[in-house]
């Protein structure tokens, strides 16, 4: 008896629910779970809330809604609005991070359940992938998309064999919430279900009325979100979209060799962990080729060809298109999601059981090299938050300078200039106060070549410069001359977040006419405040 609980206290189940359950306590308790673009998404929620909700608030004369109803970039923001109506902003951003882990986890568990007899193991490979690079940029509705895509193929895989009308509803309605959550996710479920589909017929021998009515009602699941797609695109087609020419083959594949882009969001202490990895994937992979070969199994499954349509998907995709480096950071992280998938029915021994612990336990001491970077992030914003607290005034208009990459080290991180916890700061002082920030990238474009939810009703008048001002940095700052003239309005405030030791080198950059004095310099928050000599004195 006494073993018996022992065993059930120990299961796998319990272990993968209380892993997740550390997920969560990590997401919710810091100040702020900080990622780079995060900050942006959560203040334009809140825009679009008091465009809802108040007719005389400031962000009337400056926003509008994009009225393209048709983008696929919706998701995030719609939970954020809902949340941002419940609790602080900060904690709604966290809360739906941690719907994020539990969607997600869950979800693959429920997907390789479908697929494989050996899901409980398997889906402990999972855990690393949860806090991920894409994640820390701030890609909330990529993930969210992710996450319930799992969901879609799983229930796929569950019901292909009996699609009744509930259950194409059911997908129908996944199908749409993938869709206004991110479109490469939408196509790269219907390649999967299409794959399948294929493959079905190609080695299924009985094609009858009845499965071409299977075939016809898995289809149909992805057609309303086809044809939304479909008016995006048409939409789009005015919009100046450039894509580059810097391709490199080889250097795609240096990208994919023993590196794990997904998770070496930053610094260079976890890939001493990643690489060990890296080679018990590989190993596996080996396990499962020997496995299918001895047993005479045909290797052209949808996992494998899926799996290996992420990789010439990374290796040829133009360097631009959808975001460049960013989409390729995307298939990163699906090409190892599903190279798991496609190891996860290696028969379990001793050796393989040995070899996901391992996994495991690797992922153990990431997360706490995570936790470090999440800390980092809660402590930058609390400081930048509190220090303006007493400075700002709510109902007015502020601006932001930033420089990249800002120098230092914390712990055993290196903060990479990308991955910049500081970038968008701004935006959460803008929302506490209810301040119009200049710094809103997000609503830049007009409605044609935007794929976000709000937009500058004057998107021309709203220029926000990038310029390299040395060796690997750039300087971020709002063309002020244009807004003062072509607004009528002058902001009452500028924070500037960057290497302090720059404060004032770059001043006559965005500040051409000499308007604004420092208020306040703060070097461990490295921070700057300025404010116009006027209100100053």
């Amino acid at each position: 008896m006494k073993n018996k609980i022992l065993s059930n206290v120990f299961s796998l189940t319990n272990l993968f629910y209380a892993t997740v359950f550390i997920y969560l306590v990590i997401v919710l308790i810091p100040y702020a779970f900080v990622t780079h673009d995060g900050p942006s998404h959560l203040y334009n929620s809140h825009i679009i809330n008091e465009l809802l909700f108040s007719d005389t608030s400031i962000y009337q004369k400056f926003h509008a809604f994009n009225p393209d109803w048709a983008q696929p970039n919706l998701s995030g923001y719609i939970i954020l609005c809902l949340l941002q109506l419940i609790v602080p902003f900060l904690m709604a951003e966290k809360i739906m991070i941690a719907l994020y882990v539990l969607i997600f986890s869950f979800g693959f568990k429920f997907y390789l359940k479908q697929i494989t007899i050996y899901s409980d193991w398997y889906c402990l490979l999972v855990f690393p992938f949860l806090l991920n690079a894409v994640l820390f940029l701030g890609f909330y509705n990529f993930l969210i998309g992710l996450a319930l895509s799992f969901w879609l193929i799983g229930l796929f895989e569950k019901y292909k064999k009996n699609l009744t009308g509930f259950r194409i509803i059911q997908l129908l309605f996944l199908s749409l919430l993938i869709y206004y959550s991110h479109a490469l996710v939408f196509i790269l479920c219907g390649l999967y279900v299409a794959i399948q589909i294929i493959i079905e017929w190609i080695n299924g021998g009985n094609r009858n009325k009845y499965t071409l009515i299977i075939y016809f009602k898995s289809i149909l699941v992805f057609i309303p979100g086809v044809f939304l797609f479909i008016i995006y695109l048409i939409q789009q087609k005015s919009a100046q979209i450039e894509y580059g020419k810097t391709y490199s083959a080889l250097n795609r594949l240096s990208q994919l060799w023993f590196e794990m882009g997904s998770i070496n969001f930053t610094g260079y202490s976890e890939r001493n962990y990643t690489k060990i990895f890296y080679i018990i994937l590989i190993i596996l992979a080996v396990i499962k080729l020997y496995q299918d070969f001895v047993k005479k199994k045909n290797i052209f499954n949808v996992t494998f060809i899926v799996f290996l349509s992420y990789i010439l998907l990374f290796l040829f995709i133009p360097d631009n298109a959808a975001g460049g480096g960013i989409i390729t950071l995307r298939l990163n992280l699906m090409f190892f999601l599903f190279w798991i998938v496609w190891v996860s029915d290696v028969s379990l021994t001793k050796f393989t059981k040995v070899l996901i612990l391992i996994c495991y336990l690797i992922n153990i001491a990431l997360l706490n090299l995570r936790w470090s970077v999440i800390e980092c992030g809660a402590i930058q914003c609390k400081a930048i938050i509190e220090s303006t607290d007493s400075i700002v005034k709510p109902n007015t208009v502020i601006s932001s300078i930033h420089y990249k990459p800002v120098r230092g080290f914390i712990g055993e991180y290196q903060i990479h200039s990308y991955i910049d916890f500081m970038s968008n700061l701004d935006n959460y002082v803008a929302i506490k106060h209810n301040l119009v920030t200049l710094h809103n990238y997000e609503a830049g474009n007009s409605s044609f070549a935007s794929y976000f939810p709000v937009i500058w009703k004057e998107h021309k008048n709203a220029e926000y410069i990038w310029q390299p001002i040395g060796s690997g940095e750039i300087l971020e700052y709002f063309k002020l001359s244009e807004f003062e003239n072509k607004w009528n309005h002058t902001p009452a405030m500028i924070l500037s977040l960057g290497s302090f030791e720059k404060k004032e080198k770059f001043k006559p950059l965005w500040d051409s006419k000499n308007k604004y004095s420092l208020l306040k310099a703060d070097s461990v928050s490295f921070l700057n405040v300025y404010s116009l000599k006027e209100i100053k004195n």
